[in-house]
């Protein structure tokens, strides 16, 4: 399908069932318990849902100079993204990298981050 891929930024939430329980998941958060969202709704064993109107298109300068927009053609390659501008060879962009998202040729498998990574994010 021929399409445009937009990379954004959305607000969640996960409610919780009583003050109690928002206490407790609040007092792991900041001992570092739990780390992130899907910690804690792995944790309470619900999912989040999405807070209407919060849903914001990401920059390049906030994506780390990597692409926030692609268009695909009927294969699902990217042929153009709003850093590199024109992809020519398909072949060049089969893979994705696992840090920043681009389209790449190759990578490496970062064992300590348990990542897929391109050139351009190892450190």
């Amino acid at each position: 399908m021929l399409s445009l891929d937009i990379k954004v930024t959305v607000w969640e939430r996960i409610s919780f069932s009583s003050e109690e329980e928002m206490n407790d998941v609040l007092a792991k958060l900041k001992s570092g318990e739990l780390e992130s969202g899907c910690d804690v709704a792995d944790y309470l064993d619900r999912s989040a849902s999405y807070i209407d109107n919060t849903s914001e298109e990401v920059q390049v300068h906030e994506n780390n100079g990597c692409a926030t927009m692609e268009v695909l053609n009927e294969d699902g390659n990217t042929i153009w993204n709003n850093v590199d501008g024109d992809i020519i060879d398909d072949e060049a962009s089969k893979f994705i990298c696992g840090v920043c998202g681009n389209h790449v040729d190759t990578y490496t498998y970062n064992e300590e981050k348990d990542v897929d990574e391109c050139n351009d994010c190892k450190e």
